[in-house]
């Protein structure tokens, strides 16, 4: 499955796996690639949700991880 927002690449390989770190690394990305304020608020409240696990299964539904 393609993520929404392929073009938007989050690093998540050999980074802290601190929850809150990669979900400001997908936010400064999304944010650079020029998505709205209301798409950002939709990406935190989903990744959010629930726990690491689904933070990060959010993380790659939306951008390409690397």
């Amino acid at each position: 499955m393609e993520p929404r927002y392929p073009n938007i690449v989050v690093k998540m390989v050999g980074e802290d796996g601190n929850g809150l770190a990669i979900l400001a690394r997908a936010v400064t990305a999304a944010r650079e690639a020029g998505l709205t304020s209301k798409e950002l608020d939709q990406y935190r409240r989903e990744a959010l949700s629930k726990d690491y696990n689904h933070l990060v299964a959010t993380t790659m539904n939306w951008f390409t991880v690397e």
